[in-house]
């Protein structure tokens, strides 16, 4: 389940073309080069520019676009939301401690700042961190401070959303899926694409481990849809693998398999070990589900190769799923 460049390029220009008089001409509109306006307006642009690079997986550019941005910045509300992104973009590294320092700093500059809404939203960051990594226990305050803080319906979806994961992961099937559909309501409430998105994937997840296959692939095709309108090929990407999962026990096994290639091609560009492994671990459950000897062998692969991703990104919940369906795939096999 789901839970957003040069180190100076002015000075660089400045190098290059000759030092330019600190009295700027006026630019379009009237404004100078100096107005405060035009560099808000600057520093939205690479932040928007560098979430563009992490949702099309270039992490690597996407963290040199973010550190440029938070040299830019200078207001308070900027300075958190570029850490909070800086966080989300090493979580799906698998890069713990660095994700975790990041979003506790953007926690630290909203909270300094007065700044609720954005508080929250750090909170909700780390959580995801935490859950990310596989540490439920540690993720629920997290989105339980968030909540408390009484934020904006939109970031309230939000921790909702994320505390129905946590419920998920406890194996209270239940409370999830009403924390998943009450998030779902409020993101269509607040008009967030990508929210919608994440909770109607989040709401197929839920489907699944109840073993309501049938009932999972419209909320996927719908997620698939959606995502693909916003051109995020990450969340269009993530929910193709859920699809390839579903197909799979629906017996449409070469469709499940067809559905695998993209995303793998995908997460092994981006380095995003996580979601590598989910992609091999159900390419595994599809192999396994053929049945035959040299079917059960690329499960087998597969299961391996995942594992080890799992056991590189510190995710012992992962490595432990893993290992549940080898054991199944060994118990079929004696």
């Amino acid at each position: 389940m789901n839970s957003a460049e040069p180190n100076s390029p002015s000075a660089t220009n400045s190098a290059a073309e000759g030092r330019r008089s600190t009295s700027a001409a006026p630019l379009a509109g009237g404004r100078r080069a100096g107005d405060p306006a035009l560099r808000l307006e600057s520093v939205t642009e690479t932040i928007a520019s560098a979430a563009h690079l992490a949702a099309a997986g270039v992490p690597d550019r996407a963290l040199r676009a973010f550190q440029h941005a938070l040299e830019l910045a200078d207001e308070p509300g900027q300075v958190a939301e570029i850490y909070r992104r800086i966080g989300a973009t090493h979580r799906a590294l698998g890069h713990w401690q660095e994700a975790l320092v990041a979003v506790r700093r953007s926690g630290a500059v909203a909270t300094s700042a007065g700044l609720t809404d954005a508080a929250a939203e750090a909170a909700n960051a780390e959580g995801n961190v935490h859950l990310a990594h596989g540490q439920v226990a540690e993720a629920r305050p997290c989105y339980e401070r968030g909540i408390a803080s009484n934020p904006a319906p939109r970031i309230r979806a939000m921790l909702l959303q994320n505390l129905g994961t946590c419920a998920a992961h406890e194996g209270d099937a239940s409370a999830a899926r009403e924390h998943f559909t009450e998030a779902l309501e409020g993101f269509r409430a607040a008009g967030d694409e990508r929210g919608v998105i994440t909770a109607l994937n989040n709401l197929a997840v839920n489907r699944m481990e109840a073993g309501e296959w049938a009932a999972a692939l419209p909320h996927i095709t719908e997620v698939i849809r959606l995502a693909r309108h916003l051109g995020d090929l990450e969340l269009q990407l993530t929910a193709a693998c859920n699809q390839a999962a579903v197909l799979a026990h629906l017996g449409q096994l070469e469709e499940a398999q067809a559905c695998l290639s993209e995303p793998m091609g995908f997460f092994h560009s981006a380095g995003n070990q996580m979601q590598r492994g989910q992609c091999l671990r159900v390419l595994g459950d599809v192999y396994a589900a053929y049945e035959t000897a040299d079917h059960d062998d690329s499960a087998r692969r597969c299961y391996a190769l995942a594992r080890a991703l799992y056991l590189e990104a510190d995710a012992p919940h992962f490595v432990g799923l893993i290992d549940g369906a080898v054991a199944r795939l060994d118990s079929r096999t004696r």
